[in-house]
């Protein structure tokens, strides 16, 4: 390097030279005036020294950098040899951070160059974007842009868009929101080039990576060739990265090319804008906005049907979006209904239905189909030969909101009767009803139509069955009773083997016990399971569950009974008539076993409890269904007990009791049971056709022993009075109070019963009706009570007289008193038997008279009081007369409507009030004529004269 420099001094300069510190090297040059300097690579400083005669000596220093070595060749990222995608990224890094890279694609001969702006793109972190607001020149260190002050905060970096990449990039020192979106920064170091207004400037947090760049690209079609180098600020310029990708459509739409759709191979597949898709015969469908087809396989995934557009936005997620679908030759009469996944859809709008072409808006995918805007279901009920049938068609509207169509016209046709259906206002359904005379299999069709719904029809099948009833094999009543003889302490359990049923459906149920898959000789102990235990995964949804036969809270085989399984077959929920019950051979599941595993409602197979697939100890086989004697197949069974008291000559049913309140099921509890009453329990069976033959159990008495219970001393009644007498009896909705005064010897608490007999059933109740029953808790007084509403005092005498009560307690172990005995006095109320008007013809000259008849079941004197009304207005209103029997006819006028009321009272209640006929007033005979006067002169007194003017008085 020549190094030229000049020397200055006031006086006369001694001596010159220079010192060149090279790369932190030092050497010293004498009489380094004008003279050349060799430098090394990197940075070179460069001092000169001159001294004038009085060894004053002065200096200055000039730093130089010697760069001779090029960029190294720059390092790209990943790429693809092959990739389906156009636009890429290029990006990677050079071995100098100051430094500008080029990119050069396709042949290198053509002098194409790409983005040769040469600055680093921000590869993360970018979070705003902005422009330069005014031009600012070189050496500056503030600038003002526009953006959002929160993108351009103090601590972040800013790089300008036209600045190379040798420039680096600005630190922003300090930020100031002017407002209106401008912001002004204070960025270090200086700008080392103007800025220009309108230029982007991008806000960044961190330093850029060393030598880091990127290019955004789009790849031509086939394949593109992309050569990078680097070049620095003295133009030297770097060795070439070059690499090759190839570029594929890899979409699979062969059943999209036509001219409806989309032409895929001149599209960037990677951004298609509104994409649309056909198959010309049925449909299309148009996507909004820009949609990513890259890899995509249409064929498989989108898919017209007649009436329907299925696209699986599981494997295409980019095309969930809104669009608009046309389905085209349509042949609904009437606008069909649009479905989303087999419901109703209600974010589909309907655009229009014209020309057999349907075009509709959706917000996202799966299946949309076209269904008619009505709907028809037929089914049937009974199945029973020679039986009442019928046919119900469930006819309605698509649309949910509206629900039945309920003016249509529906037949039903067989193939040998056909008629019209009628509609069910309550069920909603139109029906038919016929029988069969023989039994079989029955096809029918059912066709609907209505002024603005699709004409529908449907066709079904049933079945016709020779039913045989069922009939019962055995009842019996046991009890738990110790001594062999049920006492009152026991409850009484009516138990039965299953009905007989030739026509109905039977599981065998059995057990594997041993695990060798042979389990007919395997039931040989008792199994138990937990009460209600739920039997899971059975075919089309329907639940088995357990049943407690003798409520005992736990099933198992006890040796004398088996309990069942019940499958819910119509789902109702309950067991109803209709549901299967399966019972078990013998032996029950092994404990808290749940039943699983069973594959077929009709065909059932086996029970693997631990899903090995193999049987395995204490696991459950499902035989085939068959017809055999042995188990429940659809049977219900309905229970009645009846008792005859120790005091009682007949049987009477349990539920007319209101103490029994076990009836109707298999187990009496022992609080309804006294000693020697004599017990039936009935057992009816039925199948889905209707019931069969009832069949009684033997006889059964309750003992007098009650075991485990040591016999204590009974309760004792002292006395018992009540509210009634001859002077203040008790009537019609009147309340009687008894007050009972007892004591017991074991001061335990007892239950104290009023009755209208001496059949009481101990701690249970009355055998007839109960008048009250109160539980006391210790020796002493009792207040019981009873409302003699009309129907409670059906049984009373009908005059008026004691009515005997009996009253009895008993302690908690059955030991009762003697029953004692009381009388209450109830008085009935009297009646009016009848009442009508007299004074026939009604005129306004006749009187009119209220006459009634009365009784009194007491036999007591009866006083009637009469109130009239009358209409004049166009409606009746009390006659404000005092109360008479008697109306005379100075109160009528003529066209009066007047009708009487009595009511009778017989000194301690009133009965009924009574109102007779209306009466209608008629004018009398003489209705209109001018009375007739007669005068005479009475010649016996002397002529008398009056002045004119004067009255004239005739007699």
């Amino acid at each position: 390097m020549s190094l030229n420099f000049t020397l200055a001094d006031n006086v006369a300069i001694n001596t010159a030279g220079c010192t060149v510190n090279k790369n932190d090297a030092s050497s010293s040059i004498s009489g380094c005036l004008n003279t050349t300097v060799t430098l090394s690579e990197g940075e070179n400083n460069i001092t000169v020294i001159a001294q004038d005669t009085s060894s004053n000596t002065g200096n200055a220093t000039v730093t130089t950098w010697l760069d001779t070595t090029a960029p190294g060749a720059p390092l790209l990222e990943s790429l693809p040899d092959t990739t389906s995608r156009m636009s890429q990224n290029v990006s990677g890094f050079a071995n100098e951070s100051n430094v500008t890279i080029y990119l050069r694609l396709l042949n290198e001969s053509t002098g194409i160059y790409y983005q040769t702006q040469g600055f680093s793109q921000i590869k993360s972190n970018l979070t705003g974007v902005g422009t330069v607001a005014t031009t600012q020149s070189a050496g500056q260190t503030s600038v003002q842009v526009s953006g959002s002050a929160s993108a351009f905060a103090t601590g972040r970096y800013v790089q300008f868009s036209h600045v190379p990449a040798q420039y680096r990039y600005y630190s922003v020192t300090a930020s100031t929101d002017l407002g209106g979106g401008q912001v002004q920064l204070a960025i270090s170091p200086a700008l080392s080039a103007t800025v220009t207004s309108g230029e982007n400037v991008a806000a960044y947090d961190g330093a850029l990576p060393t030598g880091w760049f990127q290019f955004n690209i789009t790849l031509a079609a086939d394949t593109t060739t992309l050569r990078v180098f680097a070049e620095d600020h003295l133009g030297n310029q770097g060795p070439v990265s070059t690499q090759t990708i190839t570029l594929t459509t890899n979409i699979t739409a062969a059943n999209f090319d036509n001219a409806l759709s989309t032409n895929l191979s001149n599209v960037d597949i990677s951004a298609i804008h509104n994409l649309s898709l056909a198959n010309p015969a049925i449909g299309q469908v148009n996507f909004t906005g820009v949609v990513d087809l890259v890899g995509a396989n249409l064929d498989n995934n989108i898919i017209f049907g007649p009436h329907s557009l299925f696209v699986n936005s599981s494997a295409l997620p980019q095309l969930n979006r809104n669009a608009t679908i046309a389905l085209f030759s349509q042949s609904f009469e009437y606008v069909p209904h649009i479905l989303r996944d087999s419901a109703s859809c209600t974010n589909c709008a309907n655009i229009s239905y014209s020309s057999g072409t349907f075009i509709f808006n959706v917000s996202g995918f799966s299946n949309y189909t076209l269904t008619p805007n009505s709907r028809l279901n037929a089914f049937s009920q009974g199945t029973q030969l020679n039986h009442p049938l019928r046919v119900l068609a469930n006819y309605t509207a698509t649309n949910s909101s509206q629900g039945a169509i309920w003016n249509a016209t529906c037949q039903v046709s067989f193939s040998d009767l056909a008629g019209n259906m009628s509609f069910n206002a309550t069920s909603a359904y139109y029906e038919f009803n016929r029988s069969f005379a023989t039994s079989g299999a029955k096809t029918y069709l059912v066709w609907c139509n209505a002024t603005g719904h699709e004409n529908a029809s449907t066709s079904s099948t049933l079945q016709v069955d020779n039913n045989s009833m069922p009939n019962m094999v055995s009842v019996a009543i046991t009890s738990t009773s110790t001594s062999g003889t049920p006492g009152t302490d026991t409850n009484l359990n009516c138990m039965h083997l299953p009905a007989n049923d030739s026509d109905e459906l039977r599981i065998d149920l059995v057990i594997d016990a041993d695990g060798n898959a042979t389990p007919y000789a395997d039931i040989t102990n008792n199994y138990n399971i937990t009460n209600g235990q739920a039997l899971t995964n059975f075919s089309e949804s329907q639940n088995l569950t357990f049943y407690d036969q003798d409520n005992d809270g736990i099933y198992q085989y006890n040796g004398t009974k088996t309990e069942s399984i019940v499958w819910d077959r119509d789902g109702s929920g309950t067991y109803t008539a209709g549901d299967y019950v399966i019972l078990q051979a013998n032996g029950l599941l092994s404990a808290n076993a749940p039943l699983k595993n069973i594959t077929n409602a009709t065909n059932l197979s086996y029970y693997d409890l631990n899903a090995n697939s193999q049987y395995d100890n204490g696991e459950l086989i499902v035989l085939e269904p068959q017809k055999d004697n042995r188990f429940d197949g659809g049977i219900t069974y309905q229970y009645e007990w009846f008792v005859r008291s120790n005091t009682s000559s007949s049987f009477r049913s349990c539920s007319d009791f209101s103490w029994c309140d076990n009836d109707n099921v298999e187990v009496l509890a022992h609080g309804n049971t006294a000693v020697g009453d004599q017990w039936i329990c009935e057992v009816t069976p039925s199948d889905s056709f209707g019931a069969g033959t009832a069949m009684n159990s033997s006889t059964t008495t309750i003992g007098a022993t009650i075991d485990g219970v040591t016999p204590t001393l009974s309760p004792i009644i002292i006395n018992v009075s009540d509210n009634t007498n001859f002077t203040s009896p008790l009537t019609v909705d009147g309340t009687v109070q008894w007050t009972v005064n007892w004591t017991d010897a074991d001061s335990r608490q007892v239950r104290i019963y009023i009755c209208n007999s001496t059949a009481i059933i101990k701690n249970s109740g009355c055998f007839d009706f109960e008048f009250a029953r109160t539980l006391s808790e210790g020796p002493g007084l009792a207040t019981l009570e009873f409302n003699a509403s009309a129907a409670r005092v059906s049984h009373f005498t009908d005059d008026m007289a004691n009515e005997t009560y009996y009253v009895m307690a008993c302690d908690d172990s059955y030991n009762c008193s003697s029953i004692v005995q009381g009388d209450l006095v109830y008085n009935r109320a009297p009646a009016i038997t009848g009442i009508q008007i007299a004074g026939s013809p009604f005129t306004d000259t006749t009187n009119l008279y209220c006459n009634v008849s009365t009784n009194d079941t007491d036999a007591q004197t009866v006083i009637v009081s009469y109130t009239w009304y009358v209409n004049r207005t166009g409606a009746f209103s009390l006659y404000d007369i005092p109360s008479n029997r008697n109306l005379t006819n100075g109160n009528t006028v003529a066209g009066d409507q007047w009708l009487c009321q009595a009511r009778p009272y017989d000194g301690y209640a009133y009965g009924s009030a009574m109102n007779s006929s209306k009466v209608t007033i008629a004018a009398s005979a003489n209705a209109g004529n001018m009375p007739n006067i007669t005068a005479v002169w009475d010649d016996s007194s002397p002529t008398q004269q009056t002045a004119a003017g004067n009255d004239i008085t005739f007699y």
